[in-house]
């Protein structure tokens, strides 16, 4: 962050905070309902959104020395992320090139070779195929490796664009927002842990918990509250991604010190369409949202926490820190959109949702979502997107 934005960030932070108040819209918005229901809007959206545009996978530290594997399912797809000889990290389709199974079932490992258990093709790290028994009863084909999806290394992230045609890289893609999570580490915090939880609600719902700050008094009056004010927070758009900084009841109008502001307010960076990454004091959490293939009320919630490489060992630091995360977010937001879920396709007979001028991230997601489904491009470039 540039010092000339970190000063207009502190005077709305400090603005919003003396006066209590919030970044508003100029109007509320109506969300149609029967998107968070619908199976063939569910479709669209695998095709048009989670398939043309580069995703976050991963954190590059999950992925070990060279020939070590993180077997991962990334906008439903199932992948692995290899690290090479070089360094670099390529992904492939976790697919044996012969009759299409699963080739690895662990979800970190660092075999010698790629090999299935069906029939025992192997293959290099690489993904060439390294051999196959009764080798004599196929046809010749050098182009029977794994098939490889275009991956990148960012900002301490493994992006993975499902379109195998893709060629826009994730500096392109994040825009503006690049230089931000450049300036804000992100690269120098290494994963601690990584939980999954699948959750009986659309994934907007999802993503949507984490965009506003409005429900913090009433959700979590004793959980979260106690230490994060309500409905005070700025908000900026970074073309389809976005940045919410909410400040806690520590925080001191008139702050200088940029590690002082850091210890006292939230920093939640939305990353178009379902990632989530969010700065809370002294570390980071990524959190990643899967729909279901074919039922639009499930969803595959994935939390990892990226730490300085030096606080590692503090384990039970960690694990009180995954006790609030289990109280709050497993024990209150996700019930609460497991019961929009149900509710929905009722609401979508009569009626609409609703964001309000209060709630900002959530409307400009769903503008950005409006235009990845209506677009012509393989992804939404942030220079020509309608979002306003």
């Amino acid at each position: 962050m540039q010092p000339s934005d970190f000063d207009q960030l502190r005077g709305e932070l400090d603005r919003h905070f003396r006066d209590r108040s919030t970044h508003l819209e100029s109007n509320p918005a109506e969300i149609a309902a029967d998107r968070y229901v619908s199976a063939s809007w569910l479709t669209s959206e695998m095709s048009r959104v989670f398939e043309s545009m580069p995703l976050v996978a991963c954190a590059a530290s999950e992925i070990g020395v060279a020939g070590c594997v993180l077997a991962r399912k990334v906008g439903g797809w199932p992948l692995l992320f290899v690290r090479q000889a070089d360094g670099r990290i390529r992904s492939f389709l976790n697919a044996c090139r012969h009759r299409g199974s699963i080739l690895i079932n662990e979800e970190r490992s660092c075999p010698r070779r790629l090999v299935c258990d069906y029939h025992g093709w192997s293959y290099r790290p690489d993904g060439r195929l390294a051999g196959r028994p009764n080798d004599a009863a196929f046809d010749p084909d050098p182009d029977l490796g794994l098939i490889e999806l275009p991956c990148h290394d960012h900002v301490g992230l493994v992006w993975v664009t499902l379109d195998h045609a893709g060629t826009c890289t994730p500096g392109d893609y994040l825009d503006e927002l690049d230089g931000e999570l450049t300036s804000m580490l992100v690269e120098n915090h290494v994963a601690e842990r990584s939980l999954v939880q699948d959750v009986n609600a659309n994934w907007k719902l999802v993503v949507e918990g984490f965009l506003e700050m409005y429900h913090v008094r009433h959700l979590h009056p004793s959980t979260l509250a106690p230490h994060q004010p309500g409905d005070i927070a700025t908000y900026r758009q970074y073309g389809v991604h976005s940045r919410v900084v909410a400040p806690r009841r520590s925080y001191e109008c008139g702050t200088t010190e940029a590690a002082k502001f850091l210890k006292s307010t939230l920093f939640v960076y939305h990353i178009f369409p379902n990632s989530i990454l969010s700065w809370l004091t002294d570390h980071f959490e990524m959190w990643q949202f899967t729909p279901h293939f074919s039922d639009p009320g499930r969803t595959e919630a994935r939390w990892t926490v990226l730490v300085p490489p030096d606080q590692v060992a503090n384990v039970d630091a960690w694990d009180e820190n995954q006790r609030i995360v289990e109280r709050t977010v497993f024990g209150e937001d996700w019930p609460v959109a497991e019961s929009i879920q149900v509710n929905a396709a009722f609401v979508a007979r009569h009626a609409t949702l609703l964001a309000g001028r209060n709630e900002p991230a959530i409307q400009r997601f769903h503008t950005a979502l409006d235009a990845a489904m209506t677009s012509t491009h393989r992804y939404i470039d942030s220079s020509t997107s309608p979002v306003p």
